[in-house]
């Protein structure tokens, strides 16, 4: 029962638990649980959570910043927030870091450090980094140009129902780059076997 859950989220929340402070703030985040959907909320819990260094409620703030999700739009905190846990193994603050360094978003543009953030969140089959990296190969961004690889990498990721590698690797299809050209095959739609 959600709502039974997120009552004692909040229980434990208050009493200071960081896990249960970070599955309160995701409840108010996108308004499950039996709770409204309310941002500000879920930043309070998630910056409770995140000051008791809990890598995932600092890379959920993170995104907060990034996307202006409850607090002000902060580029330089998203990236100190996603540096904290992706130096904690978070993929997902791993490849979002790698984003803010590729654009120059809250910290100086960097490719290479980038390409090597991508690569750090693949190694944990992140379908989104498997297509960040794979851009970085076929574009020869912070990183020498591969594009068989690159191909490679938007397999994986397309095989996983990432729809930008998808795309990416039809093009690849269409330009023959990486790949043999197949007119046919770039122009069909390719289904993943999971969700992204």
């Amino acid at each position: 029962d959600e709502a039974e859950a997120a009552r004692h989220f909040a229980l434990a929340a208050e009493q200071g638990e960081p896990a249960a402070q970070l599955n309160l703030g995701l409840c108010y985040l996108h308004g499950t649980g039996g709770v409204p959907r309310d941002d500000r909320m879920a930043v309070r819990y998630f910056t409770l959570a995140a000051e008791q260094n809990s890598a995932q409620a600092q890379y959920q703030l993170g995104q907060c910043y990034a996307r202006a999700r409850g607090v002000a739009h902060n580029d330089a905190k998203a990236a100190e927030l996603f540096r904290a846990a992706a130096e904690r193994g978070i993929a997902e603050a791993q490849n979002a870091l790698g984003l803010c360094f590729r654009e120059g978003r809250g910290v100086r543009r960097d490719e290479a450090e980038a390409a090597r953030l991508f690569a750090l969140a693949a190694e944990q089959r992140l379908p989104a980094a498997f297509n960040n990296l794979g851009e970085c190969l076929v574009d020869g961004c912070g990183v020498a140009r591969d594009d068989a690889e690159g191909a490679r990498l938007f397999a994986l990721a397309a095989e996983q129902g990432d729809e930008t590698a998808e795309y990416n690797l039809a093009m690849c299809l269409l330009d023959g780059r990486g790949v043999e050209p197949d007119a046919a095959a770039g122009a069909r739609p390719r289904r993943g076997g999971g969700g992204a």
